[in-house]
């Protein structure tokens, strides 16, 4: 049994409290959505019952049901978390170590270690990936390592913060397979799942909605889920109107612009990780920037390095990247990427600042620029988040939808001709997501070009004045 007692926890800085009086019982065998909009305390909750953040107020027992009819009322031993971020739970070197390591710390003998980790890099489709850095792994495979790397010490109690966030089609079809197999195995596990996704939610029998750190609903998913009025008032419905933002909220960033990007392109780029199998080999392909393009591509097919390739944060083993620019002067190629901004898939890399309001005016402040109050608070506007509440906050303590959004505005704060959004829409919530289509838009119409990446087809179709395979890419094969 799991039982949270009148828990309270408030963040450092912060002036209203992450998690205000949650009690709630979680029984053996049951297995639990929780849902709310970014900022709600759903991960603040995971980290709190995992004893990962000490609670101001409040209780937490953990029970467990002995042979002789006692009951042991503290033990955190048996439960196993999936954060938001993989690169947050990776500890060892490689795959194969990451994977044996929780069963180390279970005392596994290494005869019995050995064969249970060979068998869950099979399940889980990683068994290619063994002898891989962690490191050099692409987001959706760290999840799935970290996946594997939870599942396989078979825990009473399980923590997954959005495991599909990263994942593509094949890996969520094996996360729920293997969700399947872990409860046949184990009747009694209790699971709490935090996801964005109505359709997921609906698949289980008990859904928890938290809004502003209270409990705002605790039942059926059918029933909650009904309840349409209540789901935009949190913000787990879109609100917003699907318009246009208006364009002085960001006219200021027009004003510096200068040079128009039309085109990124590769000539003749070959690109290999060390000590790995080369992943691009002399390819040639223009991405124009006059519209917004989607790149999609199985997890692990270089969407991601193919990014940093063109921001010039990796550097292409021969080849180049070139970049067409257009002034009022003259029209020139230049093969300096640095001019391209992009917002990463695991938006903590990005952040070196102590407080939001730095870490936006970091990049102005660099570039021979300064933002003046109004421009600061219009950004913050711009992708629904509250200056007067975050301006001085720590960005690493915001929820994962708040710190991707605080992603967006510290690269819009240098005013890019390009733009490249890494899984934008991982850990938004249905108001966040419309935030940003309607920014998506804006930037189209100032002639920002952009470069989307994501897994959601549904997401691109929408977005994307056209969508390329990573493959396509690969084989230069142009639209």
């Amino acid at each position: 049994m799991l039982f949270l007692n009148h828990l309270t926890f408030r963040y450092p800085k912060s002036d209203k409290d992450s998690l205000s009086d949650i009690s709630l019982t979680f029984r053996p065998g049951e297995s639990v959505c929780v849902m709310g909009a970014n900022g709600s305390g759903k991960s603040t909750l995971i980290k709190a019952i995992a004893g990962l953040l000490s609670i101001d107020s409040g209780m937490i027992f953990i029970t467990h049901q002995r042979a002789g009819g006692d009951k042991d009322s503290t033990d955190r031993g048996q439960i196993a978390v999936l954060f938001q971020n993989p690169d947050n739970q990776m500890v060892a070197v490689t795959v194969e170590k990451e994977l044996a390591f929780g069963l180390e710390n279970q005392a596994m003998t290494f005869s019995e270690m050995h064969e249970k980790v060979l068998d869950t890099a099979q399940q889980f489709g990683i068994s290619h990936l063994f002898s891989r850095h962690t490191s050099q792994l692409s987001g959706g495979e760290k999840q799935r390592v970290a996946l594997a790397s939870v599942m396989i010490t078979d825990p009473a109690i399980l923590l997954l913060d959005e495991p599909d966030s990263f994942l593509d089609i094949k890996g969520r079809e094996i996360l729920d397979e293997q969700l399947r197999s872990l409860r046949a195995r184990n009747p009694n596990l209790i699971e709490l799942r935090i996801t964005q996704s109505l359709d997921t939610a609906r698949g289980y029998s008990r859904l928890e909605i938290l809004d502003a750190g209270r409990v705002a609903a605790d039942g059926k998913p059918e029933v909650i889920l009904n309840d349409s009025e209540m789901l935009k008032r949190i913000g787990l419905l879109a609100d917003v109107p699907n318009q246009n933002i208006p364009a002085p909220t960001i006219s200021f960033l027009v004003k510096r612009q200068n040079t128009k990007i039309t085109a990124a392109k590769l000539h003749h780029l070959s690109f290999a990780f060390l000590n790995s199998p080369e992943l691009f080999s002399a390819i040639n392909f223009s991405f124009e920037t006059e519209n917004v393009t989607g790149l999609r591509g199985s997890t692990g097919s270089g969407k991601s390095t193919l990014a940093l390739l063109l921001t010039g944060l990796l550097k292409p083993n021969t080849g180049s990247v070139q970049i067409h620019t257009l002034t009022a002067e003259k029209e020139q190629t230049i093969v300096d990427p640095r001019i391209i901004g992009m917002v990463f898939q695991q938006p903590e890399k990005m952040f070196c600042m102590s407080t939001c309001r730095d870490e936006v005016s970091f990049g102005p402040i660099n570039l021979g620029m300064t933002l003046s109050y109004v421009e600061l608070r219009h950004l913050f506007e711009l992708v629904g988040l509250d200056y007067d509440t975050l301006a001085e906050r720590d960005p690493h303590t915001l929820s994962a939808g708040e710190k991707r959004r605080l992603a967006f505005i510290s690269i819009l704060s240098m005013s890019p001709q390009f733009i490249i959004f890494d899984e934008p829409t991982s850990g938004l919530d249905a108001n966040a997501i419309q935030l940003f289509c309607a920014l998506s838009n804006h930037l189209k119409r100032i002639d920002i070009g952009q470069l989307i990446i994501s897994h959601d087809e549904m997401f691109l179709q929408n977005i994307a004045d056209k969508i390329v395979d990573i493959e396509a890419v690969k084989r230069g094969t142009q639209y």
